[in-house]
């Protein structure tokens, strides 16, 4: 299960869908993210299906280390 910490987090749950802002971090399994705006797409049970970062993202993944202004990440194909 992912851990998330930020400022904001705004839940639209019938949408299936999360907007955490601000000072946004992720935990997840070896996947750690630092970013200012993420929105998440989750399944029925909870389980992150799909997320896009924006502002300022610092990925480490795997070993090796990203920056960027945008990312996303597709857990069903294991895309980042």
């Amino acid at each position: 299960m992912a851990e998330v910490t930020a400022d904001h987090l705004e839940v639209l749950h019938k949408q299936h869908r999360a907007r955490f802002s601000g000072n946004v971090e992720v935990v997840w399994n070896e996947f750690e993210m630092k970013c200012d705006l993420m929105d998440v797409t989750y399944g029925d049970e909870g389980d992150i299906v799909a997320l896009a970062a924006s502002g300022n993202i610092i990925v480490r993944w795997q070993g090796a280390r990203a920056q960027a202004e945008h990312a996303q990440l597709d857990t069903r194909r294991d895309l980042l």
